[in-house]
């Protein structure tokens, strides 16, 4: 048994942020800090077709460039509600989660949403949220009881056709339930002054998640098969992964998840921490699915 801090073995605490499967090690317990709750968060929803996915990221980006830090934007390409199915199996919902305080700074970022969006969305709302509620969106688009197969991808600079890439994959898809997922980060957010020195050490300007949905265990192979030829047609934008949300049953998948430097610091480590080797990550032979609980 070990503690770990920042004065107190810190170079366990670096490698538990972040490691994931590469960590040497059980967490049994851990502390965290807390930070005071936003009093008025607001979610902004603008749906479209998802033709017009290059055009919400041109949005995107002009209005990250003048949005404070506490306003998350990103585009979902999610199955069309029924509202909205004429507009094709899938749609883009532009959702911009703003994490304010006061009215005055959610109407700002309203203001700003509002004058970089395209014309002519489907449906557009600003809903008051609770912490909690924001989670409810991406639990009817991520219902329990699927069967679920996932990849993420890193960009080091979002191209004029960085979110069409993801848009292109979903007509493709086997089941009408897939969905992806993309952002642009604030670039300074990514410089490495700004980074803690953790084991989660790879990130991008953009980024993104595909996410495979289907019912049946026969499609398994199907929906696999699909998902990894859509990371596949990403592979030329993409820098690296997100070991939480990626497909650690490719080889060279989880490497692809830390920095080089972070890498060869976890390697070390773990002959120091762990050389009998008792907690080294087994090659996979299959693909790792999950249940959803």
């Amino acid at each position: 048994m070990r503690r770990a801090s920042e004065t107190e073995n810190p170079d366990l605490l670096r490698s538990a942020r972040g490691g994931g499967p590469a960590f040497f090690g059980v967490v049994t317990r851990y502390r965290l800090a807390l930070h005071p709750l936003p009093r008025a968060i607001t979610t902004a929803n603008s749906f479209y077709p998802l033709s017009r996915v290059s055009e919400l990221q041109q949005a995107m980006l002009a209005a990250k460039a003048r949005l404070p830090d506490f306003v998350e934007y990103s585009v979902v390409m999610i199955p069309a509600p029924p509202p909205l199915s004429a507009a094709g199996s899938h749609v883009a919902l532009a959702t911009a989660a703003i994490f304010a305080d006061t009215e005055a700074e959610v109407r700002s970022a309203l203001e700003i949403i509002a004058a970089t969006l395209p014309a002519g969305a489907l449906h557009s709302e600003n809903v008051p949220s609770s912490f909690e509620g924001l989670y409810d969106p991406f639990d009817q688009v991520l219902p329990a009881g699927k069967r679920y197969a996932v990849d993420s991808f890193w960009s080091a600079e979002p191209s004029d056709h960085y979110m069409t890439l993801f848009a292109e994959q979903l007509p493709k898809a086997p089941s009408p339930l897939c969905m992806a997922l993309s952002g642009i980060m604030p670039s300074r957010q990514t410089e490495p002054a700004q980074m803690p020195d953790t084991a989660f050490s790879m990130s991008g300007n953009g980024f993104g998640l595909i996410y495979a949905i289907w019912d049946d265990p026969a499609e398994d192979t199907a929906h696999v098969d699909w998902l990894r030829a859509a990371s596949d047609a990403l592979a030329h934008e993409t820098v690296g992964r997100y070991v939480g949300e990626a497909d650690l049953a490719r080889p060279g998948w989880l490497r692809a998840c830390y920095s080089p430097e972070a890498w060869v610091r976890l390697s070390k480590l773990r002959e120091t921490w762990d050389p009998k080797g008792v907690f080294r990550r087994p090659e996979l032979t299959a693909p790792q699915l999950q249940m959803a609980g």
